[in-house]
């Protein structure tokens, strides 16, 4: 029983997540992500530069650069 109310919850909470999510205007989403990146980025910088630096390095060895 209690199987079958924990199930019920889940699929309750993902269905709403769902439905939200194809609300959204994905464009002002992915504006609004790479304005906390470069925020991210910028604090990383203060932190300190050579942080950044090799940040990407780092990403570049991944890619096989």
């Amino acid at each position: 029983m209690l199987r079958d109310i924990n199930a019920t919850q889940c699929d309750a909470s993902i269905g709403m997540r769902v439905d939200t999510r194809y609300e959204r205007n994905e464009k002002e989403d992915l504006k609004i992500a790479i304005d906390y990146l470069y925020e991210f980025k910028e604090k990383l910088y203060k932190l300190h530069p050579f942080v950044i630096h090799l940040m990407d390095q780092m990403l570049q060895k991944k890619q096989g650069y």
